[in-house]
């Protein structure tokens, strides 16, 4: 619907749309909706991501930590160094691998160190429709793979209850000195996960904490 147009000398207006604005001109209406659809698909699954975020039930803080992840303003080393909070010549190494630098894809697979605990966690969930491990790991992206609605809210709470643990660890491992350990963080995102999970769904009868450990994507309704 045009919201304005201009007098019988100028053949410019403004045309309203869902969820966009496109600005047409007769001169250059198709530079401007070429621009404007590499703009839009930029945005949109952006704005997906974030909408299945918000749809998911876990404490305001994870979820606030997982809209950053996102939005990748997460405090990663990389970021530092790019706002000049890091000196060039810092340690801006991953503290688990020491050998890359750190940056959030880095802390979602890419590690050599943590690799193994995203696989272990892939594989604790079992299978999962056509959902490989670089799926999970990349999940906000790939969620609609997963049809089932309750499964994809169960894998979503522990994918942020992974990204939560590792943040969690890093930090451990930077402010006060301790080693990465592959048991502790593994058991603290089953934990993590099931509590979260227990407080804001609803467990299905016959489960608990033994089943969980076992087959945690029929636990939760």
């Amino acid at each position: 619907m045009a919201v304005a147009e201009a007098g019988s000398g100028c053949d410019a207006a403004w045309t309203w749309k869902p969820a966009e604005v496109l600005f047409r001109n007769s001169n250059s209406s198709a530079d401007w909706q070429q621009l404007l659809s590499m703009h839009l698909a930029v945005l949109r699954p952006t704005e997906t991501k974030i909408d299945f975020l918000w749809r998911i039930k876990s404490p305001p803080n994870i979820l606030h930590f997982g809209w950053r992840i996102l939005l990748n303003r997460l405090a990663t080393k990389d970021q530092l160094l790019k706002r000049g909070m890091l000196m060039e010549d810092g340690d801006s190494a991953c503290v688990f691998c020491h050998s890359e630098e750190e940056n959030l894809h880095h802390l979602l697979g890419g590690c050599k160190v943590l690799s193994c605990l995203w696989r272990k966690v892939f594989e604790w969930l079992g299978p999962f429709g056509n959902v490989g491990l670089e799926d999970f790991e990349g999940f906000f992206d790939n969620f609609e793979k997963v049809k089932a609605i309750s499964k994809r809210m169960i894998i979503a709470v522990v994918w942020l209850a992974t990204v939560w643990s590792i943040w969690l660890r890093r930090n451990a491992i930077i402010f006060r000195g301790e080693s990465y350990s592959f048991t502790e963080c593994m058991s603290g995102i089953i934990w993590l996960a099931w509590m979260w999970l227990q407080s804001f769904y609803v467990l299905k009868d016959g489960c608990n904490f033994y089943i969980w450990n076992i087959l945690p994507l029929t636990c939760f309704e």
